[in-house]
């Protein structure tokens, strides 16, 4: 996002190469809650709100000399806050995102040559923030999502060529979930976390393909601030990520700091 411009840029570096910058859409005030995902083919895609419209926006290039199309999603109501983006293995492109004007979540999919269809996908309630989303090795695809009636995290799954099933509670305890990542391991294991704001904790939670979730706390020692997400790696190691906001006394003066945190679990 250009805040001077409120325009969306996109910066790439082949491998060994520099940093190259673009703008991909202009005007408006665009690129709130930006996300992108690079398909199987290699192809790039954007998911992006242009706010001055309270749309949900595309962008996808297919080669690194093409051109972006530009395409404007969802534009029932309030909506495309947060958005987050995966691309399955077949190519078809999901977007989670928040519907303002319902305080509902919605989910936008482009199949393989198709059109782009939308829908909400829980509802009623002030549900929907945050949206997390992701795929696993059998098709299925995963939501993670605060729910800000209840101050709790949400999970939504649906398997392949299936429905989704009925939301059900990730973490419950105290304000959690307004941050939060989402990985999927090779086993399906499903990995969360998420901030606690009650105790500004960084909190884990795991399901094993099938499986209930087991929580924990992993870092409890700092002020957790507002940012949370997780990665696995190819090997299986855990990495996650997250703001460090706890004060340092220097020369009898309270400093304020934001650092960023990172936490490994290895195999």
């Amino acid at each position: 996002w250009d805040e001077d411009g409120a325009d969306l840029r996109y910066a790439s570096r082949g491998r060994g190469g520099i940093w190259e910058a673009e703008t991909v859409d202009t005007p408006g005030n665009l690129a709130a809650g930006t996300a992108i995902a690079i398909a199987p083919d290699g192809a790039v895609h954007i998911a992006y709100r242009d706010s001055s419209a309270a749309d949900l926006e595309h962008a996808t290039r297919a080669r690194p000399t093409a051109p972006f199309v530009l395409t404007t999603i969802d534009e029932t109501g309030n909506v495309g806050d947060e958005a987050d983006l995966v691309v399955e293995a077949d190519g078809t492109v999901q977007i989670a995102h928040v519907d303002r004007s319902n305080q509902d979540l919605r989910l936008s999919t482009l199949p393989p040559g198709g059109a782009w269809s939308s829908s909400t996908i829980d509802a009623p309630g002030s549900v929907g923030y945050g949206p997390r989303i992701a795929t696993d090795p059998s098709g299925g695809l995963h939501v993670v999502y605060y729910d800000n009636g209840a101050d709790d995290l949400r999970y939504l799954f649906r398997p392949a060529g299936g429905a989704f099933a009925s939301p059900s509670p990730v973490l419950t305890t105290g304000n959690v979930g307004r941050r939060s990542g989402l990985a999927i391991d090779g086993t399906g294991g499903v990995h969360v976390v998420a901030w606690q704001q009650s105790t500004q904790d960084l909190e884990y939670a795991f399901r094993p393909s099938g499986g209930l979730w087991s929580p924990e706390t992993i870092v409890s020692t700092e002020q957790i601030q507002d940012y949370a997400d997780i990665a696995s790696d190819a090997a299986g190691n855990l990495w996650a990520v997250t703001f460090d906001n706890t004060p340092e006394v220097i020369d009898r003066r309270v400093v304020p700091r934001s650092d960023l945190l990172l936490a490994r679990r290895p195999v």
